[in-house]
């Protein structure tokens, strides 16, 4: 999925627009693979498949929860992933500015 970025500075001003493209609707076939791997891996090593209070998908909670629920909720390191792919492939802008996730929005500039 091709990031469709705002200006960091709209995000600041907290004026995003309605529908502006942010990290809970940006997901790839992989990430809920990715996600269930991390059920396998968190399970043997913390013990633990599920955080206390249950698994939290949704962005804002995401971004809102302690590091020690973020730690061993597997959509944490789903949407990390997401993240880091789309940092890591989108093209650059006219002016050289990299797309950025900014409080979960794609950004650039």
């Amino acid at each position: 999925m091709a990031p469709n970025p705002i200006l960091r500075a709209t995000v600041l001003a907290e004026q995003v627009p309605q529908g502006a493209q942010n990290l809970d609707n940006m997901e790839y076939t992989a990430s809920t693979m990715f996600h269930e791997l991390f059920h396998l891996l968190l399970g043997p090593c913390r013990g633990l498949s599920i955080p206390p209070g249950g698994e939290v998908y949704n962005l804002g909670r995401l971004l809102g929860l302690a590091y020690d629920i973020a730690i061993i909720n597997p959509e944490s390191y789903s949407r990390l992933a997401i993240a880091y792919q789309i940092t890591k492939s989108a093209p650059r802008n006219a002016t050289g500015d990299p797309v950025e996730l900014y409080i979960g929005y794609t950004t650039q500039g």
